[in-house]
């Protein structure tokens, strides 16, 4: 696992040194080489950084994982991919609530849920308010995790996705 670590390490940090330079491949721009690896970064991401399958977590390198998922995050903001964006935040806030912080995971969150607003994506924003209920519920503010389930349920039910709102009366 080690080697395997440093090997896409070392990918994913030749994809950030590319990204950053005036390569000129043929029949590609600049922009369409910059967002192609991104894309390549974005993917070696997910790969070694993700809380419960990528080489850091699986690892414990909380941190290092963390600082991976932000960096990813601001590479897929760069490009306009609001979904990786958010996805990385949110990815990012659980590893930040298995270090013990609900409250960096709940701005983090916050981050996330402001994404998806500005985005229009509506069913992120109810799994997004649903998540932030279940932080409140663990720490035992209950006032708050209802309103949260409610307003969660609110927006399930505009979408009429019957089964994310049995989900949500499930909590």
């Amino acid at each position: 696992l080690e080697h395997e670590l440093g090997n896409l390490v070392g990918g994913r940090a030749w994809g950030l040194g590319i990204r950053g330079q005036g390569l000129k491949i043929e029949g590609l721009t600049v922009q369409d080489l910059r967002a192609e690896v991104t894309q390549i970064e974005i993917a070696m991401a997910y790969a070694i950084s993700l809380p419960s399958s990528g080489v850091l977590g699986v690892r414990g390198y909380w941190s290092e994982a963390k600082k991976r998922m932000m960096q990813a995050a601001e590479a897929a903001k760069a490009i306009g991919d609001v979904n990786n964006e958010a996805a990385f935040i949110g990815n990012a806030s659980t590893i930040v609530q298995y270090q013990g912080d609900i409250a960096g995971a709940r701005a983090d969150l916050e981050k996330v849920k402001f994404i998806f607003e500005k985005a229009g994506h509506k069913d992120q924003v109810a799994a997004v308010l649903h998540q932030l209920a279940i932080l409140a519920q663990a720490t035992g503010d209950l006032t708050e995790a209802r309103n949260l389930y409610n307003q969660s349920l609110q927006l399930k039910r505009e979408l009429g996705g019957k089964k994310d709102i049995a989900y949500t009366f499930r909590q």
